[in-house]
Formats: C-alpha cells, structure tokens, sequence
C-alpha cells in the first residue's frame, strides 16, 4: 500500500485544486470529538482544525501516511478495527475511504460501535455517474494522459492502482449494496449529488436495523 501512498502524496495537489470539498457543509458542531478515517497524509484533519475543531484525530492504515503525520494526532489503525472505544466519538468523517475497502459491512459495523447514538457519519465517495465515466474513458482508454500530462497523468497513475486491486470498480458497482447495508446502521439526513462525486450526513441508529427495514430515499 505505501507504494500506493507515496504516488498520492504527489496527486493530492490535483485533488486540492480542482475536488477540494467543503467540509463546511457537513455542519458538525466545532466543541465535538471527530474522528477522520483513513485520513491519509492529515489534510482535512488540518482544514478542520483551521475551521476551529479542537477535539480531531485521525487513524490511518498505511504506515508511510502516519510516518509523515508531523504533529498531527494520527494513529495506525484499520477503518475495520480502529481501537476506539464503544460509543466515544461524536463525529466521523470518511473522505474517499469506502472504496478503498474490500468489504462494507464490518466498516460500517465498527463505526456504529465507535459512535454515540445520534453521532454523525460524513463522507463523500466517487459516484457512478455519467461524467465519472466519461473520465475514466478518457483516462484509461485513450493516450491523452500520456499526450497531455499534467493532472490527467497523475490521475492515471494514481488511480490504475485503484482499477489494479479492482476496488474501485467494485465501489462503482455497488451503489445499492453499499446504501443498503448504511441504512441498517445510519439514518440519512441528506445526500448530496454531484457530477463526480456524492456526499452524505448520517446519524447512528440507537441500535442496527433489520435488513428488512430500508430507508427507500437513500439509494445512490
């Protein structure tokens, strides 16, 4: 994986410029614990100290990320099994995480574990949407990355080792899986959609849902 980190370290200045989003718009209250998985190298955990958050810290899986944390307050840990006690976080956040992942479902457990009842998930992912797949076309099917360079370069770079290790076609493709297995453990407050990327606020059910007892608007 830290092969993978260092390529990203350098595609993180694409990523800033022209996906950057607004954490702003999650509208977590400053004064509460947040906890960013897979925070990678620490920029929303410097964004959100930036926008006044006192109590952040992040967990990361890959040792490379963690080892350039400086003095951020980022820990190794899986997303799966993040050593955080029952019920001590207020916040977390997941920016781009998920389709990192081989599987949903003990993710998406441990976050409920780790969250008080009412506690907020955030999280934006890739969305497969039409003008996603029209870039990834151009990216991996034509020579442009390689006739143009610049950000179309580093994005193919970075993610046909995403496309290598098949999660993130497999984050394409299951959407409704992903949202069905969410709304046992979180009660959507509201998902967003854009052209690239969707993003979401959700609260922690007091106790998981029945599979039988989906929340129909959530579907992606």
């Amino acid at each position: 994986m830290s092969h993978y980190a260092k390529e990203f370290e350098r595609y993180r200045s694409v990523l800033d410029r022209y996906a950057r989003f607004d954490l702003r718009a999650f509208d977590v209250p400053t004064h509460v614990a947040v906890l960013d998985v897979g925070c990678g190298f620490g920029d929303d955990l410097r964004r959100l100290a930036a926008l006044g958050y006192a109590n952040v810290r992040g967990i990361e899986p890959d040792p490379y990320c963690v080892s350039r944390r400086g003095e951020l307050p980022i820990t190794c840990a899986e997303i799966t099994q993040t050593g955080y006690p029952d019920r001590s976080v207020d916040a977390v956040l997941a920016h781009n995480v998920f389709h990192h992942i081989e599987d949903y479902a003990p993710a998406l457990q441990e976050l409920h574990r780790i969250l008080r009842p009412g506690g907020l998930l955030c999280f934006v992912e890739p969305r497969n949407s039409i003008w996603r797949r029209a870039m990834d076309a151009l990216t991996f099917r034509t020579p442009l990355p390689e006739w143009i360079g610049g950000p179309l370069r580093s994005r193919y770079v970075v993610m046909s080792e995403e496309v290598r290790t098949g999660l993130y076609p497999k984050w394409l493709a299951s959407h409704r899986r992903f949202f069905a297995l969410l709304d046992r453990y979180f009660e959507t407050v509201w998902l967003r959609r854009e052209p690239f990327f969707f993003s979401c606020k959700l609260t922690a059910r007091p106790v998981p849902a029945s599979a039988g007892a989906l929340h129909p608007s959530s579907r992606a």
